[in-house]
């Protein structure tokens, strides 16, 4: 190995590693000990969405109503970390349900020692204007038989939603789905 592939690697390490530490649980139940964690008064703090993750949210939880199933609700921790999955795809400038890496999503959720008995990921990319950008990612979820199992999924009540953006303006979606 190059000194200069040691040192990529190791830089690789330390966004990882910057990543799991800033997705912490936050008002969740550890799957061992029952305990919870959160702000001093012992209530989770919701997360505020952006316009993008709002519109996403919205849609995916009309859709399922129309349907006949569940509502998604925020959870914090799986919101930290769809932020995290599409600002690491953003910032290193890749694409996928794999890291770099080799980590998955399902890696993480494990590391944080969260409780689920199905869990699911779906990722989307696009150039769109701000504006257009959600609804794209939207329908192209719609379209994709695969990622719209995930988003009709009766089992699922949790969920994630994360958007960045990159330096070229290429928007990177995230949405991350839990069944306790």
């Amino acid at each position: 190995m190059t000194r200069y592939n040691f040192f990529i690697k190791l830089f690789a390490v330390a966004i990882i590693v910057t990543l799991f530490a800033a997705i912490a649980p936050v008002g969740r139940a550890s799957a061992d000990t029952g305990a919870t964690s959160g702000p001093a008064s012992g209530v989770p703090t919701a997360p505020v969405l952006v316009t993008g993750e709002q519109y996403l949210l919205d849609n995916i939880n009309a859709t399922r109503a129309a349907a006949g199933l569940g509502t998604l609700t925020i959870d914090p921790t799986l919101e930290q970390l769809s932020r995290s999955r599409s600002t690491d795809m953003a910032t290193r400038g890749y694409f996928s349900h794999y890291t770099p890496e080799g980590t998955t999503f399902i890696d993480m959720i494990n590391n944080l020692n969260l409780y689920y008995s199905n869990i699911g990921e779906i990722i989307n990319r696009n150039n769109y204007d701000d504006a257009s950008s959600p609804q794209i990612a939207f329908t192209s979820f719609m379209n994709s038989p695969l990622h719209k199992s995930y988003i009709m999924t009766p089992e699922f009540s949790e969920v994630g939603v994360g958007i960045a953006t990159d330096s070229n303006g290429v928007k990177y979606y995230t949405v991350i789905f839990l069944a306790q």
